[in-house]
């Protein structure tokens, strides 16, 4: 989710944020990574990608909790109602 979020050129929601990074959390604590450093981390064969995560934030008041359609252009009536998929 975060690279397809990254290849669309939008910020991920606070929702898909919070799902990753407790994925993430969890699995590097059963893998005993929680005291490696990050630079070391991100070269091991993980089935996620800690590169992904972001270090820098925009401003509050333009994060928003759910992933959209995203521009004004991208509404809902640009995806399949049955399937969700962008038809454009």
């Amino acid at each position: 989710m975060l690279r397809w979020m990254q290849a669309k050129g939008r910020f991920p929601s606070v929702f898909v944020l919070r799902r990753y990074l407790k994925i993430v959390a969890e699995a590097c604590a059963a893998l005993n990574l929680m005291d490696e450093p990050l630079e070391t981390a991100v070269r091991r064969d993980l089935p996620f990608a800690l590169e992904l995560l972001p270090m820098e934030f925009p401003p509050l008041m333009t994060l928003t909790l759910w992933v959209t359609g995203g521009s004004r252009a991208d509404t809902p009536s640009a995806l399949d109602s049955a399937t969700g998929i962008e038809t454009s």
